[in-house]
């Protein structure tokens, strides 16, 4: 993980809810305009992070939001539960979305 990501603060004009996260086919789907505003705040360029960079930002911003009291996510803790899967399995394959 970028080591910036350490580093991040909660804005308080955004919450991690608004990202609408949710699973549309075999894709996770979120809101951007939310994401680039947490980005902005946080002086990071989005358009400059690939997809697993976004996706390990979007992690860290959920983790800062559970540690201010936020509420879970179902969707990404099935994101969550699909990475760990796939790690134990060392990348051997890939669980679909919304099915770990």
């Amino acid at each position: 993980m970028f080591d910036r990501f350490k580093s991040l603060t909660l804005p308080t004009s955004v919450d991690f809810a608004d990202l609408a996260f949710r699973v549309d086919g075999t894709d996770y789907l979120y809101e951007a305009r939310p994401f680039l505003r947490f980005c902005h705040h946080n002086e990071i360029a989005m358009t400059h992070l690939g997809v697993s960079q976004r996706c390990e930002l979007m992690q860290r911003w959920y983790d800062l939001h559970l540690a201010a009291g936020g509420a879970r996510d179902p969707v990404m803790e099935n994101l969550r539960a699909e990475i760990a899967a796939e790690d134990r399995l060392q990348g051997g394959i890939q669980i679909p979305p919304g099915t770990a």
